[in-house]
């Protein structure tokens, strides 16, 4: 070894930790002293990443789906809640003015009626009916500009009700022109002939677009709640646009 490089690694004898516990074989040796001296700042440098990496806020998101339970509130049994399979009553009463109950179609979360979907997922008795309005249903449901005529005038309207059951998550309602008598009444409009196939059927419309003016006698999901209430009770929209739609 050169004289030099061993005057100026000599310092690093007093860091070894290595040191021989016996005597008469002790001894600090430089190797010693440079493995103690890295280890120790390896062990500093690790030391002070994991205080900085504590210090340091990081902010997280995070998302858990609770269970719904029973509340005290509402009359519904653990066995019946398990029946049901964890879903909840929507009911429907609705009624169209204009619109003839075979011209009416309605579908939730994209299984309607008129393609038989929505009957494999809604049975009896959780099910929509279809019926001609009463005459004070089919009065509630009138513009006020329009005299009524009940008697006569609601053979051509439709009153949609009923209850089905839905699961606790979102999901879409529509009523609205079934597919095969919005073709009709705009090919009539259109072309004024019946390009469907199968026998020609009477123009509900009359040579117009469906009318979908529609009054909303309730609509309510789950089981009642004492403090709230019906927003859509009584809920009326007339179109009066030309079109209907």
């Amino acid at each position: 070894r050169h004289p030099l490089s061993i005057v100026t690694m000599a310092p690093l004898r007093s860091f070894d930790a290595f040191a021989k516990p016996i005597d008469g074989i002790r001894e600090r040796t430089i190797s010693g002293g440079l493995i103690t001296l890295v280890a120790s700042v390896t062990a500093a440098i690790l030391f002070l990443s994991e205080l900085l990496v504590y210090l340091q806020v990081q902010t997280r998101h995070s998302m858990h789906l609770a269970e719904s339970v029973p509340s005290a509130l509402f009359d519904q049994s653990p066995s019946a809640l398990l029946l049901s399979g964890h879903k909840i009553p929507l009911r429907v009463h609705v009624t169209f003015p204009h619109l003839p109950c075979n011209s009416l179609d309605y579908a939730h979360d994209g299984n309607s009626h008129s393609e038989g979907k929505f009957q494999h997922y809604h049975r009896a008795p959780f099910e929509f009916k279809k019926r001609i309005p009463t005459i004070e249903e089919y009065k509630t449901s009138l513009s006020p500009s329009l005299p009524p005529n009940p008697k006569t005038d609601r053979q051509q309207g439709c009153t949609l009700i009923g209850t089905i059951q839905i699961p606790r998550v979102g999901g879409t309602l529509s009523v609205t022109v079934s597919p095969t008598a919005w073709r009709r009444a705009t090919s009539l409009l259109s072309f004024g002939v019946d390009l469907l196939d199968g026998p020609p059927e009477p123009d509900p419309f009359h040579g117009k677009l469906p009318n979908v003016t529609h009054h909303i006698h309730s609509l309510t999901f789950g089981p009642p709640f004492p403090p709230g209430i019906d927003p859509l009770r009584n809920a009326q929209h007339v179109m009066d646009n030309g079109s209907g739609v």
